[in-house]
């Protein structure tokens, strides 16, 4: 992956944790608050379980991201010849035919705001897993879609 993308991935990245590290840290004040109020509340205990949930699902969301990191952080800067994550990928489908998609192959699920994130588990990861520049691809979900690699980085 060029270094220029691996920046910009890695920026907001590191915003998206911040923001996910904010969640976590409100979730278990919440969940705090619960525990000291069903002290004197037998009927606010009712609510603990979902608190908890909350802080595991944040922090479930927390580690992800954090596993995103480490994943592109441990990339090389040189371009791949093979698709497999994390890289950069261009493709131009011939069905539908004209459009075009690029985004980051990766192995974590995580949504990051303003960046194109395909998981190699996904219909679309699945299908460009391996291949090199030139090479077709298809794959179906309620459509079907095949094309070219055009890029990767």
């Amino acid at each position: 992956m060029k270094i220029e993308r691996k920046k910009q991935v890695l920026k907001l990245l590191e915003q998206h944790l911040n923001t996910k590290k904010s969640h976590v840290e409100s979730a278990k004040s919440t969940a705090r608050g619960y525990a000291e109020q069903s002290i004197e509340s037998w009927s606010i205990n009712a609510f603990r379980p979902a608190a908890e949930a909350v802080v595991d699902f944040a922090k479930t969301l927390l580690w992800d991201a954090e596993s995103l990191q480490r994943e592109i952080t441990a990339s090389s800067d040189q371009p791949s010849v093979i698709i497999t994550p994390p890289c950069f990928v261009s493709v131009r489908y011939n069905q539908p035919a004209g459009k075009t998609a690029e985004f980051f192959l990766v192995s974590s699920n995580v949504k990051l705001p303003g960046v194109q994130l395909i998981t190699q588990k996904s219909p679309l990861g699945l299908a460009v897993t391996g291949k090199k520049i030139g090479d077709k691809f298809s794959y179906q979900t309620s459509e079907e879609f095949s094309g070219v690699i055009d890029k990767i980085e």
